[in-house]
């Protein structure tokens, strides 16, 4: 059965659900998203999308400077996945991700105290695609073409975590590829 994981901007998307459902493909989201997405109008999307708990811990930042720094965020599990640089690691990507997504210039763990609501987004977005190397799924969907796919970001993504990354659109012609199942088993979507 093939395993889609949708970021926030995907779950609404009724054809993409609609088709995932007709080929028995799983649909899921990680409970970073339902936090986002809480009061929302899409939120009632959730009710049919499995929701992965996060398995994550924070960390608390140092104290330094009077102040507290914010929070580390680490997954739980550890995964092999290969690094930009092509050399093999076994752990968390989260901070090689988040590398790519930003473009080399997101800052490092410890000046995190006051992230731009772009960074923030960007932080948002590779702890989503790091669970979901994590959780070993196999397409990551995704509407935000410039965090996950312009500017090479997809070829780079996938080479180091061993998944595809799809735009809604591209998700659909994949799963045109499957043939219709009789029932909606395997998916709540």
């Amino acid at each position: 059965m093939l395993k889609l994981t949708l970021d926030t901007n995907c779950i609404e998307h009724g054809e993409l659900r609609a088709r995932a459902v007709e080929v028995g493909a799983e649909l899921a989201a990680f409970s970073v998203s339902r936090n986002e997405t809480t009061g929302s109008p899409f939120a009632c999307h959730l009710r049919t999308i499995s929701v992965i708990p996060e398995q994550s811990a924070w960390k608390d930042g140092a104290w330094a400077d009077g102040v507290w720094a914010d929070r580390v965020w680490k997954s739980g599990p550890d995964v092999a996945y290969t690094r930009e640089d092509g050399s093999e690691s076994r752990g968390d990507p989260f901070e090689d991700v988040l590398s790519v997504i930003s473009n080399h210039s997101f800052p490092p763990p410890e000046g995190r105290k006051h992230l731009s609501d772009g960074q923030r987004r960007q932080f948002r977005d590779a702890m989503i695609l790091s669970l979901h190397a994590q959780h070993r799924r196999d397409v990551f969907v995704s509407g935000d073409e410039r965090a996950f796919i312009s500017a090479g970001r997809r070829e780079r993504l996938e080479r180091m975590l061993g998944t595809r990354i799809r735009t809604p659109a591209e998700a659909i012609e994949l799963l045109a590829q499957f043939p219709k199942t009789s029932g909606a088993e395997g998916s709540r979507g």
